[in-house]
């Protein structure tokens, strides 16, 4: 009972105290930034940066969906490599939540959307791109590089939208340095999980994770994105949202790695091999 109150006292603080949102005008900043109707969209979110949302995480989901139309394909990253890393190995693609937050909770679960069979990595879809984009995300080679909703995105010149989140949010970075050929930043062995599909059915998977502990310099690569036209910056209530455009911004990330391995390292001296 107190924590609910507490949590009802919270609200009603951020209603008071924090700039609104509403669908309508989410959907206008989203036009403006230049998200494209009928597109892909890839969108990583912080809700709590955006100030109070009339209507919680539905209205902002409503908005994207505003935004693209009909025609327009809306992929939200639902993670689930937290759970993974303390020693889960089994993905139930309907039972297992996410670790990345209320809003790809919310919009998992909404009607007609899939979700990716990937045990680390999944992103959940709606729209009509939604079979091919999610297909066989789970027999890749690695949880990000060629044959992943991520690389398709990029091949297919998608956008990809942080809203509220910062540049470390953005998974399309580990595509890079998949298709890059960086062996190093997965764990050397492969792994047996047991996935278990929306309608229940199981298969087993051997699948090789992300190494931990390995800093990045995402967030810093801002600048370079705008100066090189690959990213555009926008507002949304309180928040801030950068618009990538998909394969500019593997190209600009290819180059910067080919030329310099270590060029995303947050740690330049660590005893990584490339």
């Amino acid at each position: 009972m107190l924590k609910r109150v507490k949590k009802s006292v919270k609200q009603v603080l951020r209603a008071l105290t924090q700039r609104w949102v509403t669908r309508s005008s989410l959907a206008r900043d989203l036009r403006s930034i230049g998200v494209r109707e009928g597109g892909v969209l890839l969108v990583h979110t912080s809700l709590s940066k955006l100030g109070f949302v009339w209507g919680g995480a539905p209205a902002v989901i409503g908005a994207l969906r505003d935004v693209l139309g009909p025609q327009g394909t809306l992929i939200i990253p639902t993670h689930t490599w937290e759970w993974m890393n303390k020693g889960c190995r089994v993905f139930d693609a309907k039972e297992l939540p996410g670790c990345l937050g209320v809003l790809p909770e919310v919009f998992r679960k909404q009607p007609g959307v899939l979700r990716s069979l990937h045990p680390t990595h999944s992103v959940a879809a709606l729209g009509p791109a939604t079979q091919r984009l999610l297909e066989g995300h789970e027999a890749a080679d690695t949880p990000c590089g060629t044959g992943t909703p991520y690389a398709k995105l990029l091949e297919e010149d998608g956008q990809i939208l942080l809203l509220g989140a910062t540049l470390d949010s953005n998974t399309a970075f580990h595509t890079l340095e998949a298709q890059c050929g960086f062996p190093h930043l997965l764990r050397s062995g492969e792994e047996t999980f047991q996935i278990i599909s929306r309608n229940g059915e199981q298969q087993s998977r051997m699948v090789r994770q992300h190494l931990e502990g390995i800093g990045r310099r995402f967030a810093e690569q801002g600048q370079a994105l705008e100066e090189a036209g690959v990213a555009r910056r926008g507002s949304a209530g309180a928040g801030e949202m950068l618009l990538l455009s998909g394969r500019p911004f593997a190209e600009w990330g290819v180059r910067l790695l080919k030329s310099d391995p270590l060029a995303l390292m947050a740690d330049r001296h660590q005893d990584i091999p490339v």
